[in-house]
C-alpha cells in the first residue's frame, strides 16, 4: 500500500505577486492558435477550415504571403499554407522551419502530387492534405496535427 512521505526540514516554493497571480487565474485557458497563410479573404474553403477551427476551440489567424516576415511563428500552434499561394512551396516550408524548427506545418493542396507532397515532407512539413470542404475531413486532419503548445513561461 502506498503512503506519502513526509519531509522535514524547509520548503521551497516560487510565488508571484497576488495581483500577477489573480490577473493569470482570472484569464481564460487559451484557446488552440492556429495560423493560416493564405492570399484570399473568401473562399469555401476557407468558411469550411473556419467552421473546422471553431469547433476545437481554436482562434484562426489568417495572413497573407507579404506579411511572412513579420510573424511570431512560436505563437501558433499550427500553421497551415495553401500551396496555391506560393510559387516555391518547399523553400517556404524550409524558411519557416528555420524560424522555429518546432513549427508544426500542414499544407493543403487543391490538386496535391506525389512529388510536391514528397518534396514539402523532406523540408519539414508533418503533413500534406487535399483541400476539401468536407468538415469532418479537415476536422480530423486538424486533430491528427495539432499539439497545443506550453505558454512560454512554461518551456
Amino acid at each position: 500500500m502506498w503512503s506519502p512521505q513526509v519531509r522535514e526540514g524547509p520548503t521551497w516554493s516560487l510565488s508571484c505577486p497576488s495581483r500577477i497571480r489573480d490577473q493569470l487565474m482570472s484569464q481564460p485557458m487559451r484557446s488552440n492558435r492556429i495560423l493560416l497563410l493564405d492570399g484570399r479573404d473568401v473562399s469555401y474553403w476557407l468558411e469550411a477550415l473556419q467552421r473546422a477551427a471553431s469547433a476545437l476551440d481554436g482562434a484562426l489567424e489568417i495572413v497573407g504571403e507579404a506579411s511572412i516576415q513579420h510573424i511570431s511563428w512560436r505563437d501558433y500552434d499550427l500553421v497551415i499554407l495553401d500551396a496555391s499561394v506560393f510559387s516555391d512551396l518547399p523553400s517556404t516550408v524550409s524558411w519557416i522551419r528555420s524560424q522555429d524548427p518546432e513549427a508544426r506545418i500542414v499544407v493543403f493542396s487543391t490538386e496535391p502530387t506525389w512529388k510536391q507532397a514528397r518534396e514539402v515532407m523532406l523540408s519539414g512539413a508533418i503533413d500534406y492534405a487535399r483541400k476539401s470542404l468536407n468538415r469532418e475531413y479537415i476536422l480530423s486532419t486538424l486533430k491528427k496535427n495539432l499539439v497545443r503548445r506550453a505558454p512560454f513561461w512554461q518551456q
